[in-house]
């Protein structure tokens, strides 16, 4: 953000929403359905799902697999901060070797800053055009089930802070 703040560079910041079912599993995971979750399911499609309700110590259970990383997991983190790596690397950025969840590529002369916490992204570079060619093509990736939550301007929020970069060669975070 110094750096953003100093080269005058024009800051996004980018929510990824339903990041985590946007990434297959890659191990067997099972979890248990019970209470409120089970009657949802059965009030969506009762012939569908009832046939797999168990009946434990009284309460109904239903058990499934997961096919997507499922939210608050450390897993469906990591496995979603491996499917961003393998784009930006395909996309041509270089990883910070002292912080990976930074990433730097060179456009139009100058460089443009990834910088990364889970599902949530700030992007930094000189010509906001820049900026925004990048956004689109996140948005081609991830924003195919829902629009991806893009904030733009001299205050932006992110990850619990407020980044102000309203005053020219400096940033404020409260």
């Amino acid at each position: 953000s110094v750096i953003a703040a100093m080269e005058n560079r024009d800051v996004a910041v980018v929510d990824v929403p339903g990041a985590f079912m946007q990434v297959d599993m890659d191990e067997i995971v099972h979890v248990r359905f019970t209470g409120t979750m089970v009657d949802l399911l059965l009030e969506i499609d009762r012939d569908l799902y009832e046939p797999y309700i168990v009946i434990e110590k009284g309460e109904r259970a239903m058990y499934v697999e997961l096919l997507k990383a499922l939210y608050g997991t450390v897993r469906a983190a990591r496995l979603f901060w491996e499917k961003v790596s393998a784009l930006l690397k395909q996309w041509d950025f270089i990883m910070n070797p002292y912080d990976q969840c930074v990433a730097n590529k060179i456009v139009n002369g100058a460089q443009l800053t990834v910088s990364r916490h889970v599902d949530d992204l700030k992007i930094d570079h000189v010509d906001s055009t820049v900026v925004d060619k990048f956004i689109e093509q996140l948005d081609g990736e991830f924003g195919r089930e829902a629009p991806l939550n893009v904030s733009r301007g001299k205050e932006l929020e992110y990850l619990g802070m407020k980044l102000d970069f309203s005053i020219p060669g400096q940033v404020t975070i409260t």
